[in-house]
């Protein structure tokens, strides 16, 4: 069916349009339109269409070759398959396609007008990575991120944190200050919280020891672990004044504290008062060897030592215990000198007497 315009009273006729079973269409005439912008249709539905210049949905001035133009959720591609996809296709560069199949979101590159495509990145609700090729990266060293958060990630090489050349599997650089500082801090906002770094000699981390920080405590502690089992601490040290602790134990009054037997190859003390040079002075009153005696007999330890009830109750001093030790050796040291001179005079007296001897023998011939 054909309807016709004409000026001379169809003594020429002009095919406009044409109705068949399965078109509406001009008839020759490829310049007409299916309405202006003030009378239009309001809905069009069709397979396929063509368009010459420019296609506007929503606007009657698109500014591009297909511009789609509304409100909230202007444009939706919808497949009665399982995804849909749009493609962008370059005549002389890579083509890319933004492709949904299978409730994931891929970007993908062809250089043969998909022909052959390379999935690229993949987006899933819950992840964002390359769909097949793990040699992709985040980033190169001149464009990179300049901040990445995550709740948990997976490294196959080296980590390196402000540092193009990490020296081990993690290494953190400071570019700017003098001091670097790694911060591992804990859930709570407050106080009483721990952390925790694990040097373990498996893969699972059953075995191994870490260093504890104690929140209650406000000390580090050295621990071991082997499977289920701790051991420890063996090493305490306080966080506000730095006294140190090996074993589970600290001293009150003390900086270091030892739970068991010390061995060393020098041992330095300093800050021995009162030297026990005195001892040789003029005026140093010396006990008597009587006076002594009865001292002995009556405590059972010498004068100026402390007794064996009270070594097993507080122990004792080292260098304290150095100085005593010392002012009996030089009291001993006197005894010996005054001993000798005793031994000196009676070895003259017996000389004498010895000599008297014989000449009262000579003269009784």
């Amino acid at each position: 069916m054909h309807l016709s315009t004409s000026t001379d009273t169809f003594n020429t006729n002009t095919g406009e349009f044409i109705f068949t079973p399965s078109e509406f269409r001009p008839f020759i005439n490829n310049t007409k339109s299916l309405g202006n912008p003030y009378v239009s249709w309001n809905q069009l539905y069709a397979s396929e269409g063509f368009f010459l210049t420019k296609a506007g949905i929503g606007t009657d001035n698109p500014a591009r070759t297909l511009e789609v133009k509304g409100p909230h959720r202007t444009a939706r591609l919808t497949s009665t398959d399982q995804g849909s996809a749009l493609e962008f296709v370059s005549a002389s560069s890579p083509s890319w396609a933004i492709s949904h199949w299978s409730g994931t979101l891929r970007l993908i590159s062809s250089t043969d007008n998909f022909s052959n495509s390379t999935d690229r990145y993949m987006f899933t609700v819950s992840e964002f990575r390359p769909f097949s090729n793990n040699a992709l990266n985040l980033g190169t060293t001149a464009v990179q991120w300049k901040k990445l958060y995550a709740i948990d990630g997976y490294y196959t090489g080296q980590v390196g944190v402000v540092t193009q050349s990490p020296l081990g599997k993690f290494h953190v650089h400071d570019a700017v200050n003098t001091n670097a500082i790694m911060y591992i801090t804990p859930k709570s906002s407050t106080d009483n919280d721990s952390a925790t770094i694990f040097l373990g000699e498996d893969r699972w981390g059953d075995f191994g020891m870490y260093w504890l920080y104690d929140g209650v405590g406000d000390e580090i502690e050295l621990w071991g672990k082997f499977a289920t089992a701790r051991y420890g601490p063996h090493l305490r040290i306080k966080r506000d004044n730095g006294d140190v602790a090996v074993g589970n134990f600290f001293a009150s009054g003390y900086k270091l504290s030892v739970a068991g037997k010390v061995i060393c190859t020098e041992v330095r003390v300093e800050g021995v008062g009162n030297w026990p040079d005195y001892v040789f002075a003029g005026d140093y009153k010396l006990m008597s060897l009587q006076e002594v005696e009865q001292w002995v007999r009556q405590h059972h330890h010498l004068p100026g030592i402390p007794s064996s009830a009270e070594v097993e109750a507080g122990g004792f001093e080292l260098g304290d215990m150095q100085r005593r030790l010392l002012e009996k050796v030089e009291e001993l040291t006197l005894y010996a000198i005054e001993q000798d001179k005793k031994i000196d005079r009676l070895e003259k007296k017996l000389a004498d007497l010895e000599n008297n001897n014989r000449k009262i023998k000579r003269a009784g011939r």
